[in-house]
């Protein structure tokens, strides 16, 4: 059977997420303009992770680390609209960490449900600053505050987005509470989106625990650099410092995208660790807070885009990271000139039972003779 190009284009519209934002959404630009929603380099590269991970698991458990005004919060946003309008029964939930924020990803919503061609556009049986409930679907669409500890607490969803979430209040009770109301079934979707916060709290953790491969939820980290407009003329005396030059090789970036960041960094009154958290070039970054690392974020880099030489022959070096306490692993790492073996890991505590460990360490050094522990 032959479909007609308005049959194809109606297929698209509902299956094409990226089709349909940028024939029927529309958004407010940073300039205050009302445009079509055409997606960026941030929002395909999301989408295409986000396409691999469903075909895999059947669900979606997504972190969204990333630079301030990115596109991440408008591509989860279309993308839970998009299922929300498309088929019936989806609740979806926004949770952010201030009331501005929602009202704000609350806006956005409400625009794209005015803007709709009238083809694709349902009813709304309720409409307020809350809530929108599509007629005929009995799709929902509300949102919150992470102020509140019990918000949202007894519903059942099929989507939520969680905005700003590393400077979430009450994590403990949102992740027992509402975060359970998404149920662990093929089609859910659960998307915590934010700038990093510091290095430690709820959603540092989650990040690394991703890290790991540890749980269901995926990182995907998106660069302030692939934002076209993070870009800035330099002037025509512009030199590069030795950091700079360091980080244009590593990065490829151009002159312009150097210039502004220097530009933000004084922006940032000259605190490059601030920059480096509102604008991170990568995961670590993002975490970095103030002071020293022990090794820079350059030099990490340079390492890993290093070939790895021969290790035949290299010293055996062994190193060991005694545990501090609670649930935490003993972690033994086993390297030989550039190749680093799997780690060994041992749970429990070195001040509990240091004998146990230390008996471990013994057997290691007798049956593999290291150069180095």
């Amino acid at each position: 059977m032959v479909r007609t190009p308005q049959q194809i284009t109606a297929q698209k519209l509902q299956t094409d997420l990226e089709f349909f934002s940028k024939h029927a959404l529309k958004i407010s630009t940073k300039g205050g303009e009302l445009v079509p929603f055409q997606f960026n380099r941030a929002q395909q590269y999301i989408q295409g992770k986000i396409i691999e991970q469903q075909k895999q698991i059947g669900r979606v458990r997504v972190l969204l680390l990333k630079g301030r005004q990115q596109g991440c919060s408008t591509y989860t946003a279309a993308r839970f609209f998009h299922r929300s309008i498309m088929q019936p029964n989806r609740n979806t939930f926004i949770l952010s960490h201030d009331s501005q924020t929602t009202d704000k990803l609350f806006d956005m919503v409400d625009r794209f449900y005015k803007h709709l061609p009238p083809p694709v556009q349902p009813g709304c049986e309720t409409k307020n600053r809350r809530k929108l409930v599509f007629s005929g679907l009995q799709s929902v669409y509300s949102v919150g505050t992470a102020g509140n500890a019990e918000v949202g607490r007894g519903g059942t969803l099929q989507q939520f987005h969680g905005s700003e979430t590393a400077f979430w209040q009450n994590t403990d009770n949102l992740d027992t509470g509402l975060l359970q109301s998404v149920a662990d079934l093929p089609g859910t979707e659960i998307i915590l989106e934010s700038t990093a916060n510091g290095a430690a709290g709820y959603y540092y953790e989650k990040c690394m625990t991703a890290m790991e491969g540890k749980g269901d939820y995926l990182l995907i980290f998106i660069p302030w650099y692939w934002q076209l407009e993070y870009r800035k003329t330099p002037p025509v005396d512009f030199s590069l410092t030795e950091e700079e030059q360091e980080l244009k090789q590593l990065y490829k970036l151009q002159d312009s995208q150097i210039y502004w960041r220097r530009k933000k960094i004084e922006d940032f009154r000259g605190k490059v660790w601030k920059f480096k958290q509102e604008y991170p070039l990568s995961v670590m970054e993002s975490f970095q807070s103030s002071g020293v690392a022990y090794f820079s974020q350059t030099s990490i880099v340079r390492a890993m885009n290093q070939t790895p030489e021969p290790s035949h022959g290299s010293p055996l070096v062994i190193g060991v990271d005694p545990a501090g306490g609670g649930k935490d692993e003993i972690s033994i790492a086993r390297r030989r000139g550039s190749t680093l073996y799997p780690l060994e890991s041992i749970v429990g505590r070195s001040d509990k039972d240091p004998m146990a460990v230390v008996g471990r360490l013994v057997q290691i050094i007798n049956n593999e003779k290291p150069d180095m522990m």
